[in-house]
Parts: structure tokens; sequence; C-alpha cells
């Protein structure tokens, strides 16, 4: 039957978003175990809420992305006006979609 592939599929979309959060996990019940979970809850959200927001918001950060912004919008500049682009220059390009 169809529904046994779409069934694994979801399955397989659930466990991909449950990955990240998996290394702080505790492998117990809930009940009774409260201080683990609350303390679970708590790491979660400094790891990926916090941290995350700290590190875009940095300096370095910012200044890596504009540079980023600036060479991408030279090179577009460059293929724009007939000029061709080479094989290091287009790998920049995709290079800067990727961070």
């Amino acid at each position: 039957s169809t529904s046994i592939p779409c069934r694994s599929l979801i399955q397989w979309k659930g466990e991909k978003k449950k990955q990240p959060f998996a290394k702080w996990h505790p492998n117990v019940s809930i009940k009774g175990n409260a201080k683990l979970w609350w303390k679970y809850l708590h790491v979660y959200a400094i790891e990926t809420q916090v941290k995350r927001k700290i590190i875009s918001w940095r300096w370095s950060t910012i200044r890596k992305h504009r540079e980023r912004c600036r060479e991408y919008t030279q090179l577009r500049v460059k293929e724009i006006t007939g000029k061709k682009l080479t094989l290091l220059e287009l790998q920049k390009v995709s290079e800067s979609f990727d961070e």
C-alpha cells in the first residue's frame, strides 16, 4: 500500500527535525526526572537561540557578510556586462550562498 512509504517519509522528516537536539536530550522518562528535563530545555534555549543571535550580531560576522555581498555584487556586475567569469569566481559565488 502507498501509506507505508509516506508514513516512513513523515517519520524520517520528524527524525531529521529532532536530530540537532538529540545531543542534549535526556534518555529518561519525564515522570520523576523533571530536573533533567528542565536542564535540557535550558541548554537547548541557550545553545539554539541565544548563542546563535550573539554570533550573528558580532562585528566580525557582519563584516564577513558585507565582504561577501560586495564580492557577489562585483561578480554579478561583471557577468551582466558580458565579461566571462573564471571558474574560481564562479566557485566564490556559489560558496557565498552556502555560508
